[in-house]
């Protein structure tokens, strides 16, 4: 009888314990049999990073990056709004039950709140393949910080989560995710940068792996292989995220996409009624 094939997955870490997490490498956090690539890997294929330069970048910001997305923001939009009547000290007429009572907020006057925002939850895939470039995950990066901007101007709010999927050659797979922007959350240029740098992926994340013992026992050294996201995995860890909302971004498959290119395909993705089969 053919060994069932398994499936390991932890909820949604926020970015500050990703962080913490692959930072216990450097004192002696390593899982027993755990690789070490996240520290030796060559820096042309981290984009330039050595494991302390993606820490840095990851707690106080990668200023060459939000420079580099600040030429491609949109003009930031207002929140919506929309008024209701509420009982203040102050306002156009009295309410007199209120006013009989004693109560000091008596008066009837308009409130602006903010209106309701459609909400979407971007999925993006945190690896790519060993032959892809840093210069192509660069471009893939730039692109998905563009498009996260455009909808927080579009007053749509957005959530991004950064999602590694990988299986190794039995089959066995692993689902992680990293929230980079929460709902409602400020829009953190610097953090939705990094979010697109080589690093992310191929320092921090295989460092955050190396110290989970479930994960090196998969194989592959605890890394995998990078696979394309799905409604079932990501179901796995954001239960609580309504599918409805959720769009899949698309993995990277080759290294001359450009981020103009990247854009065209997230506007799509994003145009979509509902990510296929995540409503059933």
């Amino acid at each position: 009888m053919a060994k069932k094939k398994k499936h390991v997955f932890l909820p949604v870490l926020s970015f500050d314990s990703f962080i913490e997490q692959a930072a216990r490498v450097l004192s002696g956090g390593r899982a027993s049999g755990a690789d070490d690539c996240s520290v030796t890997n060559d820096n042309d294929f981290t984009g330039g990073a050595s494991f302390e330069d993606a820490l840095r970048m990851a707690r106080m910001g990668w200023p060459e990056g939000v420079q580099r997305l600040q030429a491609l923001l949109p003009t930031e939009g207002g929140v919506e709004q929309v008024t209701q009547w509420a009982l203040d000290v102050g306002g156009a007429f009295p309410c007199v039950p209120a006013f009989l009572q004693g109560d000091p907020e008596c008066m009837w006057s308009q409130v602006e709140i903010e209106g309701a925002r459609r909400r979407i939850a971007l999925c993006a895939p945190m690896g790519a393949l060993y032959h892809i470039s840093a210069a192509a995950r660069f471009e893939y990066g730039a692109a998905l910080a563009q498009v996260v901007a455009e909808l927080v101007a579009a007053n749509i709010d957005v959530a991004l989560y950064s999602v590694q999927h990988s299986t190794d050659r039995t089959g066995k797979t692993y689902t992680v995710g990293v929230a980079i922007r929460d709902f409602g959350a400020p829009l953190d240029l610097s953090r939705i940068a990094f979010a697109g740098h080589p690093a992310i992926h191929r320092r921090l994340r295989f460092a955050w792996t190396e110290t989970m013992p479930e994960f090196v026992e998969i194989g592959s050294g605890g890394y995998g292989y990078t696979t394309d996201l799905t409604p079932e995995c990501l179901l796995s860890i954001l239960p609580d995220v309504d599918m409805q909302a959720l769009r899949i971004l698309p993995t990277i498959q080759n290294n001359h996409s450009t981020r103009a290119e990247w854009v065209e395909q997230f506007r799509r993705v994003i145009q979509q009624e509902a990510t296929p089969a995540a409503a059933a």
